[in-house]
């Protein structure tokens, strides 16, 4: 099974997001243990980064990414790939149709993500962290 997994996700465990965290972690864990494929959009690796300036030292950020980076692949965003998002009309948000466009070139089985709504378009199935939790059985 190969997950697109949204920063938002990343950002639930790494922030200890309530009532997110448990869900997330177990997400995240699924992808630690092998039992799935976890993979990030190279933008949500940087998104995550930004938002954990706030919490995190710069040194503490970067072991947390480079310990998350082990676990998951990034997919490639390419010139094709950003033209390709560019011509979609059907997302509002840019950075969700980059995550969907993703997704679909490595046919992920589903993009993981609590903003379920910003993703009517997409062509790859969408879950939040607690459906996949229960399809699961976590």
């Amino acid at each position: 099974m190969v997950l697109m997994v949204d920063a938002n996700v990343v950002l639930d465990v790494f922030l200890r997001r309530e009532p997110f965290f448990l869900d997330s972690l177990k997400v995240l864990a699924v992808c630690g243990d092998g039992k799935a494929q976890g993979i990030l959009a190279p933008h949500s690796v940087t998104n995550i980064w930004y938002i954990l300036r706030k919490e995190y030292s710069q040194e503490r950020r970067r072991e947390l990414l480079l310990a998350l980076l082990v676990y998951f692949d990034v997919v490639p965003l390419d010139k094709e790939r950003l033209v390709h998002g560019l011509y979609r009309n059907d997302f509002l948000d840019f950075e969700d149709c980059l995550q969907e466009v993703c997704a679909c070139s490595v046919r992920a089985d589903y993009i993981v993500t609590r903003d379920k709504g910003d993703y009517t378009a997409s062509r790859t199935k969408v879950l939040s962290p607690e459906e996949l939790v229960k399809l699961l059985r976590l």
